[in-house]
C-alpha cells in the first residue's frame, strides 16, 4: 500500500478531473474575490449566469477570475473547485476497482500489504471530516439563492485492514477543503505527459479512522455480498464481445440495484441518483482497464520504491 495508494490517487484525480467539466463554477465567470475569512464563515464565490460556450479555464484563466490578485491565486482556487467532487463516488468506485481488478481474477500476483502483512478486508467509510467551516466553500449565482454548499459532515474515505487489524485511511476528496497534501505522481503514472506531477491524497497508515475522522459508519466492499455481486457485474461488462445497447444497459441497470442503497444519503433526487450510477459505472470500468494494464504489463514493479508528498501554500 506504501506504493499502490499513490496509484489510487492518480485514478482519483482521473475521476475528480472528469467530474470538473460539469462543475458549474467552471462554467461562469468569477465575480467577487473570494477570501478566506477567520470568522467561522465560508468561503463565497459569486458566479456569473452559465456561460453558453465557456472556454477551457486553464487556457484563460484571468478571464475566470479577473479578481484575483495574481495567477498563483487563481490556479489554487481552480485546484480546490476541480476538486470539488462527491467522495462517495470516487472511493467507491476505487474500492470495487480493486474487488475486480485484483480479487476476483486468479492469475494475478499483485498481493496488496500493510505493514508487511497482507491486506484482509477494505472498503469504504463514512462520516465527518475535520473541516473547519472557514475551509468549506459555498457558491451562488448574482442574484439566485446558493447551491453546492460543501459539506463535511457528509465525507467519505477510504480504508485498509491487516492480518495484524491495522488499519490505513485513504483520501483523495480533501483538497477542496483546504487540505492541501499532494502526493507526486513521476513514476506512478505514466499514460500522458499532461498529467499534473502532484495529485492531491491523504494517507493515514496504522491510525484509527477517529484520530481523525469522526466515523458513523462503514462498508466492507471487499466482503458484502452487495458489492462482490456489482463488481462480478463490472467484469463481465468489460469482457463483453458483441453486446447490444439494451444488454449493456441492463448489466448498467442491475449493477445500480446493487450499490444504490449506498448512495442515496448523499445524491439528490432520482435523476441525479441515476447520473451518479452512471458515472460511477464508468469510472470504475476505466480504473480495472488502468490496473489491469499495469498488473499485466509488470508497470507496478517499476514503481519508486518510496513516494514523495508536498504541502501546497
Amino acid at each position: 500500500m506504501n506504493q499502490f495508494h499513490v496509484f489510487l490517487a492518480c485514478l482519483g484525480q482521473i475521476m475528480q478531473g472528469e467530474a470538473a467539466t460539469h462543475h458549474p463554477a467552471l462554467k461562469s465567470t468569477i465575480v467577487n474575490a473570494p477570501t478566506y475569512s477567520t470568522e467561522h464563515k465560508c468561503v463565497v464565490v459569486e458566479l456569473s449566469e452559465p456561460l453558453e460556450t465557456p472556454a477551457p479555464v486553464k487556457q484563460n484563466l484571468q478571464a475566470w477570475y479577473p479578481q484575483a490578485v495574481n495567477n498563483d491565486v487563481r490556479q489554487k482556487l481552480l485546484r480546490r473547485v476541480s476538486t470539488d467532487s462527491n467522495p462517495l463516488l470516487i472511493h467507491l468506485a476505487l474500492a470495487l476497482t480493486i474487488l475486480t481488478a485484483l480479487y476476483q481474477e486468479s492469475d494475478y500476483d499483485f498481493g496488496l500489504s500493510l505493514a508487511d502483512l497482507p491486506i484482509i478486508d477494505f472498503g469504504v467509510a463514512w462520516g465527518e471530516a475535520p473541516v473547519m467551516p472557514q475551509s468549506t466553500i459555498k457558491y451562488f449565482h448574482t442574484g439566485e439563492e446558493p447551491f453546492g454548499m460543501q459539506d463535511p459532515r457528509k465525507h467519505v474515505w477510504m480504508w485498509f485492514r491487516n492480518a495484524r487489524g491495522q488499519l490505513a485511511t485513504l483520501d483523495v476528496c480533501m483538497y477542496s477543503f483546504q487540505c492541501l497534501l499532494r502526493v507526486g505522481s513521476a513514476g506512478f503514472w505514466t499514460a500522458t505527459d499532461k498529467f499534473p506531477p502532484y495529485v492531491p491524497a491523504v494517507w493515514i497508515e496504522n491510525s484509527g479512522p477517529e484520530r481523525f475522522y469522526i466515523l458513523r459508519n462503514s462498508l466492507s466492499v471487499m466482503r458484502d455480498p452487495r458489492m462482490v455481486e456489482a463488481a462480478d457485474l463490472v467484469r463481465k461488462l468489460m469482457n463483453r464481445e458483441s453486446w447490444s445497447q439494451e444488454q449493456v444497459q441492463d448489466l448498467v441497470n442491475k449493477i445500480a440495484t446493487q450499490v444504490g442503497r449506498y448512495t442515496t444519503d448523499l445524491t439528490i433526487g432520482e435523476q441525479q441518483q441515476a447520473t451518479h450510477i452512471q458515472n460511477l459505472v464508468r469510472w470504475t470500468c476505466t480504473s480495472v482497464m488502468q490496473l489491469r494494464a499495469v498488473r499485466l504489463n509488470g508497470g507496478y514493479k517499476n514503481w519508486p520504491a518510496d513516494w514523495d508528498g508536498v504541502i501546497d501554500p
